[in-house]
């Protein structure tokens, strides 16, 4: 079940990134992921629910390949690598930029997102800020 959910999630975010929340239908999504609308009803209850879990899985990718920044025990390298490795120009990264772009634009119509997208960035901020604090307490940052 979980690949089932996983499949139609990274659908999710291709159909987000190529034609913006407003593109996202969830016949199209369906047909995208190889799956039956009523499974993605099923799996999710409703469109927003797809939403709300694409946001999901679009953190948790970040938070995957963003991963390698916190090797070195160095704060002023951490937060480069954590900068760095949100820009870099592979396809995974830059889908999920271009779709956290869309529904960050879409949560000011959007109840459902608003509160977790304030929540994401949120701690993304807390993260740098951590970093950042570290690296001016020993000196490398000022």
């Amino acid at each position: 079940m979980a690949d089932r959910r996983t499949q139609i999630m990274e659908a999710a975010v291709r159909v987000i990134a190529q034609d913006g929340v407003r593109g996202l239908r969830v016949e199209k999504l369906a047909a995208e992921a190889g799956v039956s609308t009523a499974l993605i009803y099923y799996h999710f209850q409703d469109r927003s629910g797809v939403l709300r879990s694409a946001l999901d899985h679009i953190n948790d990718r970040a938070e995957r390949y963003s991963d390698e920044a916190f090797e070195s025990s160095d704060p002023r390298t951490q937060l480069e690598q954590m900068l760095l490795l949100e820009i870099r120009g592979i396809p995974e990264v830059r889908e999920n930029s271009i779709a956290w772009g869309e529904l960050r634009a879409s949560a000011v119509f959007s109840d459902d997102l608003r509160d977790p997208l304030r929540t994401t960035t949120e701690a993304w901020a807390r993260d740098a800020e951590t970093l950042i604090r570290q690296a001016q307490a020993v000196g490398q940052a000022s």
